[in-house]
């Protein structure tokens, strides 16, 4: 990946799109720290005047302060209860009723409480793909991120239940700043504030959603989006 510059403001939904193999997830991995050692690093990630890739910086902290939810959700073999308190009561000092204000007020924001509030503590519990998604977004909220990296978080859902989670996201992004890789376009285009558009690892063009999808400034842009919505 070369040649790539993007800010994103605070309190937006920014969605990344382009072709399988652009460099999307990689680029989003980057951010906090998440690609294999073994990957050549050139640039800096600024976050609130910081470089991210100092020597100095925690990534464990970091990806606390960034949180990551991939296409597939991973629900730990434990309680729901465990699930969510496994990092905050290993990290942060706090009792037991406080942590269960916190829980119910993350599984409220992802519209999970009241069909999991009395499963809590049962050590099997059946989910749907989208619920298993919500949980570990409720998970990730726990942990009081400042960024949400989200990599094609709907990938496996259906229409309805794609739209409950854009739903959940649009409530979110009053208190987060929300980067969205995703091969959906209509999704972009439906609760992006702004639009990147990645090929062969390349930033094609970047702006405000309404104006990319519409207008866009350049010839690949306005092809990419031809042959995606059929035009």
């Amino acid at each position: 990946m070369q040649d790539i510059s993007l800010g994103f403001p605070k309190h937006t939904i920014t969605a990344i799109i382009g072709p399988s193999g652009a460099g999307k997830t990689t680029f989003l991995l980057a951010l906090n720290q998440m690609n294999p050692p073994n990957y050549l690093i050139q640039g800096k990630v600024i976050f609130q005047g910081v470089d991210l890739y100092q020597p100095s910086i925690d990534r464990y902290q970091l990806r606390m302060l960034m949180g990551m939810l991939f296409s597939t959700p991973e629900i730990f073999p434990m309680s729901l209860y465990n699930n969510l308190t496994l990092v905050p009561s290993y990290n942060r000092k706090v009792s037991y009723s406080q942590l269960m204000t916190e829980i119910e007020k993350v599984l409220r924001q992802v519209h999970l409480w009241s069909r999991l509030k009395n499963k809590l503590f049962k050590k099997r519990v059946n989910l749907s793909t989208s619920e298993q998604q919500l949980f570990c977004l409720a998970r990730i909220l726990l942990l009081q991120p400042q960024v949400l990296l989200l990599d094609e978080p709907t990938a496996n859902f259906d229409s309805q239940e794609t739209f409950e989670f854009e739903q959940v996201l649009l409530e979110l992004k009053d208190q987060l700043t929300i980067i969205l890789v995703t091969h959906n376009l209509r999704q972009a285009a439906r609760i992006s504030d702004y639009t990147a558009l990645f090929q062969a690892g390349k930033l094609i063009e970047t702006g405000k959603t309404s104006n990319l999808f519409t207008a866009p400034q350049k010839s690949q842009t306005d092809n990419y989006l031809s042959q995606r919505f059929g035009f």
